[in-house]
């Protein structure tokens, strides 16, 4: 018969079945066609070495930051990060914008088109 040794916090954390992740999603489906691998590899990295206690995975079209919920950070902040990575990496054709439930995208900028409008 084996005792637990640990104290009662290690206890209901065993209990609980560990620390709860948080995961939030960054869309860069769009930079990912326009600009080369190496640009996604950076921008996991870059985040990385910003944000400490967050890992940071890449799927097809999506780079996932997962983590605990006690170590949140605001959306403005990750806004602003990704802004930053943009603008070091010569991105200027793209932009950072929020989406529902803690999500991002980076999408390229619409041209501007002057209006064509007749004058009265």
């Amino acid at each position: 018969m084996s005792y637990w040794t640990g104290s009662k916090k290690d206890e209901r954390e065993r209990m609980k079945g560990g620390k709860k992740m948080s995961k939030i999603p960054i869309e860069i489906s769009e930079m990912r066609k326009s600009a080369d691998g190496d640009t996604v590899k950076e921008l996991a990295d870059f985040l990385k070495e910003k944000l400490e206690g967050v890992e940071v995975d890449m799927t097809g079209s999506e780079v996932l930051l997962s983590y605990e919920e006690e170590k949140t950070f605001s959306r403005s902040y990750l806004r602003t990060l990704l802004r930053k990575f943009l603008h070091k990496a010569e991105l200027e054709d793209f932009r950072v914008i929020a989406g529902k439930e803690n999500s991002s995208w980076i999408y390229r900028k619409k041209p501007f088109f002057p209006s064509c409008k007749k004058a009265r």
